[in-house]
């Protein structure tokens, strides 16, 4: 069994105290077993676990921060939200911290569902047939540019002129991508295609494209390891960090 480590809460630390304390959790973590350590990706602390004006840090700064303070503990965001990030920058912000981690790095990437945070800085949010097809584009996206070449991508959401990555993630094929990102897609294609086939039988290249999503969803998640997680991991209080 491997054990995955999530924080969502950094109210125990202060702000001076955040970089030692977030490195005692994570060393903590890693020197008694624990193979991977989520942070959650917010810039301010979400209703169901606390109250908005709580601390929250920049999470791929942070981890980036922990990187170079631990050994061998995976790292990634539970989840981020596409719209926060364009696909061709988070995809080089991935590659980044997996070369500085040393192959430790994973995509965590979801639809969103914050609307009020999305609102608050300033950043697209859309229905969430939008954003589904948005997830699934962002993905192939990544996966061009963790493979070799420089060819443009058009897609209904998003136009990149090419797709050059370097230096390559260390991660081989790539860095890893969560069960539940891929078979999120995988759901949200076969909804698509069902419509598409119920309504309209006149084009079927849709039907074509969005089995085709769904079969590459299934092959994602097949590539992923599973984990248990512990969630809620809140920091603790303000104290010597030794």
């Amino acid at each position: 069994m491997r054990l995955a480590l999530h924080i969502n809460d950094h109210s125990g630390l202060e702000p001076a105290r955040m970089a030692p304390g977030l490195t005692r959790i994570a060393s903590t973590a890693e020197e008694t077993g624990f193979s991977r350590l989520s942070l959650t990706d917010h810039v301010w602390q979400v209703s169901v676990i606390g109250e908005e004006h709580e601390p929250m840090l920049e999470a791929y700064t942070t981890l980036g921060h922990l990187a170079g303070r631990t050994r061998s503990i995976e790292l990634q965001t539970l989840v981020t939200a596409l719209t926060y990030r364009s696909p061709g920058l988070l995809a080089k912000i991935v590659t980044t911290l997996d070369v500085l981690s040393g192959r430790r790095a994973w995509l965590g990437i979801g639809a969103g569902w914050n609307e009020q945070e999305a609102t608050g800085l300033g950043l697209p949010f859309g229905p969430q047939g939008e954003r589904f097809a948005r997830l699934e584009e962002t993905l192939r996206i990544c996966l061009a540019r963790w493979a070799d070449g420089d060819e443009p991508f058009v897609g209904e959401h998003y136009q990149l002129g090419g797709t050059l990555n370097s230096p390559q993630a260390l991660s081989r094929p790539r860095p890893r991508i969560p069960a539940g990102a891929a078979m999120s897609v995988s759901r949200c294609a076969l909804r698509r295609d069902t419509r598409t086939r119920s309504t309209s039988t006149a084009d079927p290249m849709p039907h074509r494209r969005w089995c085709g999503s769904a079969n590459t969803a299934r092959r994602w998640a097949a590539t992923s390891t599973p984990s248990r997680r512990l969630h809620c991991c809140r920091s603790p209080p303000t104290g010597p960090v030794k």
